[in-house]
């Protein structure tokens, strides 16, 4: 982040300080210099490949009822993560921390479906 010019030295310093006492790496970056969530998630979703979902296009594609249905209502709201689609037999799920493997095995066991990340905003999550 610091060779894009998204973090200048002080900041790359606080967060790699921030990683080392065991922070997740989105939240490291986020305290050690207040760049906004959405500008850390989508330089994320680019380094891993990941999609990145927009609070737009998330107030726009609410999954439907019958597929919500399908997941167990409890470990959505305990990791807040939203399933968005099915794509290639594989379930697309909005996740604001892609450090959150165990959400995504959680899920993964519990629904018995591939899943995927894509990175989201949280507060829209």
């Amino acid at each position: 982040m610091r060779d894009n010019g998204l973090l200048d030295e002080a900041a790359a310093s606080r967060a790699q300080s921030l990683l080392a006492e065991g922070r997740p790496l989105e939240d490291a970056v986020l305290a050690a210099d207040g760049l906004a969530e959405e500008t850390v998630l989508r330089f994320l979703a680019q380094q891993f490949d990941v999609p990145y979902v927009d609070a737009e296009t998330l107030e726009k594609t609410t999954p439907g009822k019958e597929f919500l249905a399908t997941f167990p209502a409890r470990l959505l709201l305990r990791h807040q993560i939203l399933p968005l689609e099915e794509r290639d037999g594989v379930t697309v799920v909005a996740i604001s921390r892609l450090t959150n493997h165990g959400a995504l095995d959680e899920l993964r066991l519990a629904s018995g479906r591939d899943v995927m990340p894509a990175l989201a905003p949280e507060k829209k999550i």
